[in-house]
């Protein structure tokens, strides 16, 4: 099966990101959960937080060792802290080492191997985690095969919208009013996280761009007229 780029936890290498404390994150309705953790984990990819707002367990970790994706649970260990107050950055890694992304109260995730999509069509740059307007991406999980495209209105970004489809179904997964200020959107992961052979993604869909909130889309929590529905979310910032 071919490895998209994208699958391999990619953005990892974006510029350092900064993140709020999640009691100030910008959750949405539904199912989602409050108090969440996505974190990027490793050196360099720190976040706006005090080591003291970490839970001390419960911690999921995504691992790519090149091979096979899976989640396991893990610890999480502080790899440097600095500054103070609102100013304290703190990076994070799993332990044992090498996760992708680190996760504390994210519901519906299934430790284990996650299931892979084979990939059919990119229309854009595979090294490229961001969707650019008019990308599209073909891929096929089990007997489903999904698009994803990014469209737009006019110029640049202008009302863009994510789509997600699938047997003849669709979601608009987000959808921007006017051009934004520079958005941007990013795909971290595709796969089956939750285990119902069905496709999940960790996304950015943002209108700003230094605003870098990461969420948790499964296909178990969706609702009527859902393919995925939004479980959790975190917000990064970036300088």
């Amino acid at each position: 099966m071919k490895r998209h780029p994208i699958v391999l936890g990619l953005l990892i290498a974006l510029q350092t990101e900064i993140a709020v404390p999640p009691a100030q994150a910008n959750q949405a309705a539904g199912k989602q959960s409050r108090g969440a953790f996505v974190l990027t984990a490793g050196k360099d990819r720190g976040h706006w937080m005090s080591p003291e707002h970490l839970p001390r367990n419960g911690w999921l970790a995504l691992f790519d060792d090149g091979k096979t994706v899976r989640i396991a649970r893990t610890n999480v260990v502080v790899l440097k802290s600095e500054g103070t107050g609102s100013y304290e950055m703190t990076e994070v890694d799993s332990k044992p080492a090498g996760a992708q992304l680190l996760f504390h109260g994210v519901p519906g995730l299934k430790v284990g191997p996650v299931h892979l999509p084979e990939w059919v069509h990119d229309s854009g740059d595979p090294s490229n985690c961001g969707i650019l307007p008019g990308q599209t991406i073909e891929m096929r999980l089990g007997e489903n095969r999904y698009r994803l495209v990014l469209t737009t209105s006019g110029p640049g970004y202008r009302d863009a919208r994510l789509i997600l489809e699938t047997k003849g179904r669709r979601q608009v997964l987000y959808a921007l009013k006017g051009n934004g200020d520079e958005p941007h959107f990013e795909v971290y992961f595709i796969g089956d996280l939750d285990g119902d052979g069905k496709l999940d993604l960790i996304v950015t869909m943002s209108p700003k761009y230094s605003w870098f909130p990461k969420s948790v889309l499964l296909s178990s929590a969706a609702g009527p007229g859902e393919l995925v529905h939004e479980v959790a979310s975190y917000d990064d910032y970036s300088c």
